[in-house]
């Protein structure tokens, strides 16, 4: 009956964090009131109405309570797939693609543990590990697809903790795995030769594609979508948008006259083409996503080339091929898109890229 102090109706709601009740205050306008008598009628009025709606905004304006319509909501699958799609403006369609693949497999899992309403506020550490030893021993999914998997799971956590509809991220103190990364072969002197004369006499298409790999190191899944109006005919660039580039970056990179020489007529076409089209040249409609890498992997494998040599090789033997030409690593970390010049010495020394005219020569004899 104190007036001085703020009156309120306390009530019990469930607790999202840890799937447990708690108790909540609301005040509503109780404390508008100046008597002991009205203030009372007013705080019976606000239990009715909560008993009633089931839901109530507190007066000052913070979030509802809804602690029955918005029970599902809490459920981890649906929390996550939430946040995905919240994320689906900002990454690409790939990206969404393997996250999507990432909560599908942790929806399998839940559902396999009969625990498919698990809320995510009870997602514990013991939960995540016994999902990344499914993931790494039931699946038998690789060192690289298990990391993005912890990265993707902390990820969200990590949001949902700055959104505080969860206290602790359970992923927080799980380490990625160490992996021996195994890079494609690059393809020396005489591969290159034969390679040239099957491709330019099967697939000219292919060919040019190649081409940009080799001399501008663009990824193929970026090579598919550039266009007409990306290459800067003048200035010999070709401009990567953010919007196709894997680290979402605009950059630019140089086209070597080699490369230049055979393009240079395409100038003339509708600037909104598509580089390679479905027609075998530049066209309104650009190729599907594996076009590129099953025709260059259908012509490996008639040649008889080992699994470890891909469409992607021409990359790494384009980047060889600049630095025993006396490239500077400098201009190649540009062509690269690298981020430092220590990215491109590892990037390098993955490739074994380093030549010793000492050791080749004046190594003494046993």
């Amino acid at each position: 009956n104190d007036l001085s102090k703020r009156w309120f109706v306390r009530i019990k709601v469930p607790n999202y964090k840890n799937g447990t009740f708690t108790w909540r205050k609301c005040y509503g306008d109780i404390n508008k009131f100046d008597t002991v008598e009205l203030r009372q009628q007013e705080a019976e009025k606000l239990l009715q109405k909560i008993k009633l709606d089931k839901d109530y905004k507190r007066g000052q304006g913070s979030r509802s309570i809804g602690y029955v319509s918005q029970e599902h909501t809490t459920y981890t699958v649906d929390v996550f797939k939430k946040i995905l799609r919240d994320r689906d403006y900002k990454i690409r369609p790939s990206t969404y693609r393997s996250y999507f693949g990432f909560i599908k497999n942790l929806e399998k899992w839940l559902i396999d543990g009969d625990r498919i309403k698990l809320p995510v506020g009870r997602f514990t550490n013991e939960d995540a590990q016994s999902f990344l030893r499914y993931i790494r021993v039931e699946k038998k999914l690789s060192v690289s697809t298990y990391n993005s998997h912890v990265v993707f799971c902390r990820s969200v956590f990590s949001e949902l903790v700055l959104s505080e509809i969860v206290d602790i991220n359970p992923f927080s103190n799980i380490k990625c795995m160490k992996k021996n990364s195994v890079p494609s072969l690059y393809f020396q002197k005489d591969q290159v030769s034969i390679l040239k004369a099957e491709i330019t006499k099967t697939d000219m298409q292919l060919w040019i594609f190649v081409q940009f790999i080799y001399y501008c190191f663009i990824r193929p899944g970026e090579l598919r979508f550039l266009k007409i109006q990306d290459i800067l005919f003048d200035d010999l660039k070709i401009r990567i948008p953010g919007s196709i580039s894997k680290n979402g970056k605009e950059q630019y990179v140089t086209i070597p006259i080699n490369l230049y020489n055979k393009i240079s007529h395409w100038k003339e076409l509708e600037n909104s083409f598509y580089l390679f089209g479905k027609n075998c040249m530049p066209g309104p409609e650009n190729l599907s996503a594996n076009t590129m890498k099953t025709r260059h992997r259908n012509i490996l494998r008639r040649l008889s080339f080992g699994t470890r040599h891909k469409l992607y090789s021409w990359k790494h033997t384009g980047a060889i091929a600049a630095t025993k030409a006396g490239i500077s690593l400098k201009d190649l970390q540009m062509q690269l898109r690298h981020h430092s010049l220590d990215q491109v010495d590892a990037y390098l020394r993955d490739m074994l890229v380093f030549e010793s005219d000492s050791l080749k020569n004046n190594f003494p004899e046993i």
